[in-house]
């Protein structure tokens, strides 16, 4: 995710959720502490987004992702044969 975009559509959110909570509520306290506990929930809930998906990420690369040799000769062992391009007669 592009962090700045991120963080305008946070604030949109915010702004929107506070200027909601004033035309409904009518008191400026309460929107306040109202918008401040929508600033915790969405940061608690973007933060378990976070952790999820780096779980996700780091389940996945470690399940796929070959054994690195022990050896510089199983290294070469492991490669595919390098076939050169057929020339082309001319």
């Amino acid at each position: 995710m592009y962090a700045p975009r991120v963080f305008i559509s946070m604030f949109s959110a915010l702004v929107v959720f506070a200027i909601a909570s004033y035309v409904i509520g009518g008191s400026v306290v309460t929107t306040i502490i109202a918008t401040v506990i929508a600033t915790i929930v969405l940061q608690t809930g973007y933060f378990i987004g976070v952790l999820i998906l780096v779980a996700r990420q780091g389940s996945h690369t470690s399940s796929s992702a070959p054994r690195p040799a022990s050896s510089p000769s199983q290294r070469l062992e492991n490669q595919a044969p390098f076939r050169a391009p057929p020339y082309e007669n001319r």
